[in-house]
């Protein structure tokens, strides 16, 4: 039975994955995606890039682009639903290489204003809509991703910076996925920028800016965090010392390792072992969720609930067109009779 939904249309940009999953130990994770969490069951802790959110039922909280992030449970039994997509769906809108910043959080002072109501309403849409899985989904769940992307574009704030470098092409992809591969393999020991520019060819300063503006984060963030999430991995399924881990996830002692974890987590490591305790059965690959049917727990009521307090329309999405130059001249006319047509279809 498949539980992890995914929706890959190159040509139309919409490249998404859907799915439901417990929450259980801090996972370090970074991606190109966007990235929402809608809590289904229970209370979580969420950290982006030194910021800790607590969660409670029906809040949502919504990561950007090459955010790091880790969810932990604060109740047992926590369930999540995750909604990631690509970001370059939205590029029509906005200049090229723009580095969008969407602000989008819930809590209890406004948990139920209209604009998360319409985010939660329209994710439960695509997610009932994926396990259906007859021959009107894909419309379904291409229709309310459409207008997810208005409301997230028209109800909250944004940021936008432009990426001045960023490479294309297959030698591009190339260079900068054997670098990935490098620090994958060899991040134990010490890595040096220096190191990375005689192996791709490049000077130093122009990999430095070439890596930020195509990976989303500088050489040492990123190789920080791939240490972190393996000293995660460890501090979750093994007895090792803090000492032995550090050394072994590649930081030079104690300290260091000590010290950029609670500025990325805001506890200790210590503190973060008594927390989740040291029961010693939690046993899986580093990253590796437990997915879940949609019949688990109160998944499939929350969903029905999500959707009927919310009346689905597109004035978000006339909102939008209305607002914004899009870089490859569409014809707004155009956008709203679509607008309608998927109306229709997610009603």
């Amino acid at each position: 039975m498949t539980y992890y939904y995914t929706l890959d249309d190159p040509q139309k940009g919409i490249i998404l994955q859907h799915y439901v999953h417990d929450i259980n130990r801090y996972r370090f994770n970074w991606h190109k995606d966007i990235e929402i969490t809608f809590v289904l069951q229970g209370e979580i802790e969420f950290c982006i890039e030194g910021t800790t959110y607590f969660l409670e039922e029906d809040d949502l909280i919504l990561v950007n682009s090459n955010k790091g992030h880790a969810s932990l449970l604060k109740k047992p039994g926590s369930i999540a639903m995750v909604l990631r997509f690509d970001p370059t769906f939205l590029n029509p809108f906005f200049e090229t290489n723009t580095n969008l910043q969407i602000s989008c959080v819930s809590s209890g002072t406004n948990r139920w204003d209209e604009p998360f109501r319409k985010i939660r309403a329209l994710a439960a849409k695509m997610l009932t809509s994926f396990a259906k899985g007859d021959f009107s989904s894909k419309l379904n769940v291409e229709g309310a991703f459409f207008l997810l992307c208005a409301s997230l574009l028209s109800d909250f704030p944004q940021e936008k910076q432009i990426d001045a470098v960023r490479g294309s092409g297959k030698n591009h992809q190339r260079t900068i996925q054997s670098i990935l591969d490098f620090i994958e393999q060899n991040y134990p020991r010490k890595i040096s920028l220096d190191e990375i520019a005689k192996k791709s060819k490049y000077n130093r300063t122009y990999v430095s800016s070439f890596f930020k503006s195509n990976v989303g984060v500088s050489f040492y963030e990123y190789l920080i965090r791939v240490r972190l999430r393996h000293a995660l991995h460890e501090l979750n399924t093994t007895q090792k010392s803090l000492t032995e881990i550090a050394l072994d996830s590649g930081f030079p002692d104690l300290k260091a390792f000590s010290t950029r974890f609670k500025l990325v987590f805001e506890t200790s490591p210590s503190q973060y072992r008594l927390k989740v305790g040291n029961e010693g059965n939690f046993h899986s690959l580093e990253n590796q969720r437990n997915y879940l049917p949609l019949d688990t727990g109160n998944v499939e009521q929350k969903l029905i609930e999500y959707q009927q307090k919310e009346h689905i329309d597109c004035s978000s999405l006339s909102s939008l067109i209305n607002k914004t130059q899009p870089q490859d001249n569409l014809d707004r006319q155009e956008i709203k009779r679509l607008c309608n047509a998927l109306l229709q279809i997610v009603q």
